[in-house]
């Protein structure tokens, strides 16, 4: 099975890509990566990821920013396919831990309990439709 796995993180520098291969199950299971390929987000993504980071915004701009975020995730993956000339419709699936744009380690009260909370986007749906 071939699989690919999409990361960015806190550090808001781009979109990270692992193609791998997956044969066997179990303890017999071998994973063997085949590809990596990473992107720098443009300057004027990079800004307006962060200007909802962690910070009070409208839902509007997170919503909008979901699905935007999910399209150069998609086309992030469809260049690294092509890079490595690996056919986009092999892919069994994809995994994307999504863009962090609030993260709280420390739990506060939140309707009588204690909660921390993370929040990630880069619509799925879009990445799956468009690849």
């Amino acid at each position: 099975m071939l699989v690919a796995g999409i990361m960015s993180g806190t550090s808001v520098d781009g979109v990270n890509i692992a193609l791998v291969e997956i044969r066997g199950r179990g303890l017999q299971q071998h994973i063997q990566p085949l590809a990596f390929y990473s992107e720098l987000y443009p300057k004027k993504v990079r800004e307006g990821i962060l200007a909802i980071s962690n910070k009070p915004t409208h839902t509007a701009q997170i919503s909008q920013m979901n699905f935007f975020l999910g399209e150069v995730f998609s086309e992030a993956m469809i260049s690294a396919c092509k890079r490595h000339s690996i056919p986009l419709k092999k892919l069994a699936l994809i995994g994307s831990h999504g863009q962090t744009i609030y993260h709280q380690g420390a739990p506060s009260r939140l309707l009588g309990r204690l909660v921390a909370s993370t929040l990630q986007i880069g619509e799925p749906t879009v990445i799956a439709e468009r690849t």
